[in-house]
């Protein structure tokens, strides 16, 4: 295994609400300053608007070199357009070669009425903004299929890799979009605090944030590492050190990081002042 932090990037707007780090597209900012929202593409203001009420967006992911997506108000925005996709409240989205993976949280997946986008468990669109299917409808008719949140994403050509708060927490999903067909790896261990996943069409490489959990539970390492082969069918732990000492090398405080996903589920590592892209290979 192979462990490298890319792309590291100077977080330097104010009021930085969200941003997204890319390897090609570079970095979009989200700034919100009261009731004023703006956009920022590599340190360049891309668009403004003001916004009244609660509804103001939180996440923002690129979506091509001029385009972004900004939610929980799911809106498609650039230099020259707005292009409103859904009301709803995302909480993961994730981008493959063609589609378009929006993820809603438990709360809102069980409070919804049954024509409300987060009813469907998570939406998969066209890149072009067309709703393709929804997760109910996929996977209802499965009894092992118990999907709910979708804790953890990625995508590889045009599918999705992903760990979803099932029955047991022990399971890992790949969903190929364009056949709408998908499978899953049962794994020997609970996945109940992976949040960010990685990796390509062979192998996926998830961090365990024990973080709040090491609280209560103090010889709970705060972070783990775990491999699936998603080939062979199998899943392992790992040891974090090398991935600790990579992010050491960077100028990274492991204790002081946060953790997220980018457009493509990559992992983004942060902080206060700077962030970069974690990445996983197979070097066997």
């Amino acid at each position: 295994m192979q462990i490298s932090v890319s792309n590291l990037t100077q977080l330097t707007i104010p009021d930085l609400a969200a941003f997204d780090l890319d390897p090609g597209l570079g970095l979009a900012c989200l700034q919100v300053e009261g009731d004023n929202i703006a956009v920022f593409l590599n340190g360049k203001l891309t668009r403004s608007w003001r916004q009244g009420g609660h509804w103001k967006p939180r996440a923002i992911k690129w979506l091509s070199s001029d385009e972004v997506i900004t939610y929980p108000d799911v809106a498609v925005v650039s230099a020259h357009s707005w292009r409103d996709l859904e009301r709803s409240g995302p909480h993961i989205f994730v981008i493959a070669e063609r589609f378009m993976l929006l993820g809603y949280g438990e709360e809102q997946i069980y409070g919804a009425y049954l024509d409300d986008p987060e009813s469907k468990w998570a939406s998969v669109y066209s890149r072009s903004g067309k709703l393709e299917f929804g997760f109910r409808e996929l996977f209802y008719a499965n009894r092992e299929a118990n999907i709910a949140e979708i804790e953890a994403c990625y995508s590889v050509g045009d599918s999705f890799i992903f760990v979803s708060d099932d029955l047991h927490f022990n399971k890992v999903w790949v969903l190929d979009a364009h056949t709408r067909t998908y499978r899953s790896i049962t794994t020997p261990f609970d996945l109940v605090t992976v949040h960010v996943m990685a990796g390509d069409d062979k192998k996926a490489y998830a961090i365990f944030d024990n973080r709040y959990l090491s609280q209560h539970y103090p010889d709970l390492p705060p972070f783990e590492l775990a491999v699936f082969d998603l080939v062979a069918g199998t899943a392992i732990k790992s040891s974090f050190a090398p991935v600790e000492a990579a992010l050491l090398a960077a100028g990274f405080d492991p204790a002081a990081i946060s953790l997220q996903p980018n457009a493509r589920g990559r992992i983004i590592v942060s902080d206060a002042t700077k962030a970069a892209l974690l990445e996983f290979s197979d070097g066997d």
